[in-house]
């Protein structure tokens, strides 16, 4: 009962039963049968007070769901600022990866969100981690035109020969597939040459 009542309380966003059932000893680590935590439901809410509480009260900033997602996984590919702060000054780890081999720092280029990808790489986030495809942050920052995020990771000591295709091989076929984005693909196919790209 206590496990579905303090879910259904973070979910709706009921800070003051859900602080009532943790000081009466609940359980802030508790997961639905997917293993999505009380704090991973409230990131995906974006409910910075509640992600306060739950931190406050023991919950687990690294814990991860059946896919590997964590919270600060997810904060960070949607941008959410104030939580990506909150989950790393309490020691989310900033290398975690999904199932996959999605880490954070991929998850703020996929997302477009400059200021998780500052954040992550100054708490220390592997610039040129490896996802299961082989891809990293850059490959994913160019692939959607984010090109602030290229120039950031380059600037940053992102390779731009790791994976296959490198960084620079997918500007390349991304440029010759769509005209639409052509003018982007341009300027990161650029920074990328200035970076050492061939």
């Amino acid at each position: 009962m206590e496990k579905r009542n303090l879910l259904e309380y973070v979910e709706s966003g009921d800070l003051e039963v859900v602080k009532s059932i943790l000081e009466n000893g609940g359980d802030p680590n508790i997961a639905d049968r997917r293993g999505y935590s009380a704090l991973l439901i409230a990131t995906y809410n974006n409910d910075k007070k509640m992600v306060d509480l739950l931190i406050e009260y023991g919950a687990n900033p690294n814990q991860k769901n059946h896919f590997g997602m964590t919270a600060l996984s997810h904060a960070s590919y949607f941008c959410y600022m104030e939580i990506v702060e909150m989950l790393l000054k309490n020691n989310a780890n900033v290398n975690t990866k999904t199932d996959e081999g999605w880490t954070p720092l991929m998850e703020a280029a996929r997302g477009g969100c400059t200021d998780a990808i500052n954040l992550l790489l100054k708490y220390g986030a592997d610039i040129n981690a490896v996802n299961n495809d082989g891809w990293t942050a850059l490959h994913y920052a160019i692939i959607k035109g984010h090109e602030k995020i290229v120039s950031i990771l380059l600037e940053s000591g992102a390779s731009v020969n790791v994976g296959e295709p490198t960084p620079l091989d997918l500007a390349k076929a991304l440029l010759e597939e769509d005209l639409l984005i052509k003018d982007k693909l341009v300027n990161i196919n650029n920074i990328l040459r200035k970076y050492g790209g061939e």
